[in-house]
């Protein structure tokens, strides 16, 4: 992410609900209603644990 004011990185360890569903739509859902336009992109590294990638213009 090259813009650090318009990007974030949300790491999840032992999470029991879906990263790429729940998470996800979440963080964008919110960031529409703020606005924004959002990418979200989800890493994961298991079944519960992995990292959110969020960058906005």
């Amino acid at each position: 992410m090259s813009d650090a004011k318009r990007s974030a990185v949300v790491h999840y360890h032992d999470e029991f609900t879906w990263l790429e569903h729940c998470h996800a739509g979440g963080v964008e859902g919110t960031l529409r209603r703020c606005g924004v336009s959002p990418t979200v992109t989800a890493q994961l590294d298991g079944a519960s644990s992995g990292r959110l990638l969020i960058s906005w213009d």
